[in-house]
């Protein structure tokens, strides 16, 4: 595999994780033919393991995932070819996306994934659940403890001094601390159920679903773009690290061009196993 050259030039990095078309603008570069790229997508639809299908109406969503999607990384050739890495959104469905530019000339090079984004690492999920549990909790606090009288110790004192009794003022003292202990009591219990529930309720958001990954490595791809995909979707913490961990392993001699499976819970090990039993589907 070829290694990956990164770009310095100040312009370049000043247009990362902008939107492909602000970062087109920003490069002076002409836009990108909506026919052209309409056109070129078809191919990559069809692919099997593609999640969007190949319709007038899909395509056109995908041409606006990707020219609002965000610039993940670029670079700058020898020969003044760009070449954009973007990711795009369309609702949880993603793609990511490899396109150049060239000879004053536009064009797909490799749809690199298609994936579909984990439900709580969307921003907006989480924020949502994070406030219904806060308004559940409260919630069932109000109800649980806000509806209690409290008993004022001057009634108390006003009522046994009323009845004039010395054993009278002595069960009353028995029957208030009897109701403190028991109230006490209750409120821990309340306050253990509505840990519970929030707890459970914190469990069944963060429970995490175990989802399939398909990655397209093609013939000249540098191998680092498969560590930033894995290190995208969290099976991995680094990609210095796994990188490491492949040429140790040699697992960078064995890996060849083509489409490879993951899954969400896999280690790290078992990454490598799947990289060194090579593809599932051969690139042609």
């Amino acid at each position: 595999m070829q290694s990956s050259n990164t770009s310095s030039n100040p312009l370049v990095l000043s247009i990362l994780h902008l939107s492909f078309q602000q970062s087109v603008k920003e490069l002076g570069l002409p836009d990108f033919p909506q026919e052209t790229f309409l056109k070129d997508i078809s191919a990559f639809l069809r692919s099997p393991h593609s999640l969007f299908e190949d319709t007038p109406e899909t395509k056109q969503r995908v041409w606006s995932a990707v020219m609002r999607g965000e610039v993940i990384a670029v670079e700058m050739k020898d020969n003044l070819a760009f070449v954009f890495y973007v990711r795009g959104f369309d609702r949880r469905r993603c793609i990511d996306i490899r396109l150049v530019f060239e000879a004053q000339t536009w064009r797909i090079d490799t749809v690199v994934s298609t994936y579909t984004q984990r439900l709580r690492h969307i921003r907006w999920f989480q924020r949502s659940a994070i406030g219904a549990m806060v308004l559940v909790a409260g919630f069932l606090g109000y109800i649980l403890h806000g509806s209690q009288p409290a008993v004022s110790p001057g009634a108390t004192n006003s009522y046994a001094s009323v009845q004039g009794s010395k054993p009278a003022r002595q069960s009353m003292k028995t029957s208030e601390q009897s109701s403190t202990s028991g109230t006490k009591a209750q409120r821990e219990t309340d306050s253990q159920a509505v840990t519970s529930a929030v707890t459970t309720s914190k469990n069944a958001v963060s429970k995490p679903r175990v989802e399939k990954l398909t990655f397209h490595l093609t013939e000249g791809m540098p191998l680092d773009k498969l560590s930033q995909f894995l290190k995208a979707h969290h099976l991995i913490q680094s990609v210095v690290s796994f990188d490491m961990l492949m040429h140790s392993t040699k697992a960078d001699r064995d890996v060849k061009p083509g489409v490879y499976q993951f899954t969400t819970n896999m280690t790290q090990q078992q990454l490598i196993r799947t990289l060194k039993q090579g593809p599932s589907k051969s690139t042609p």
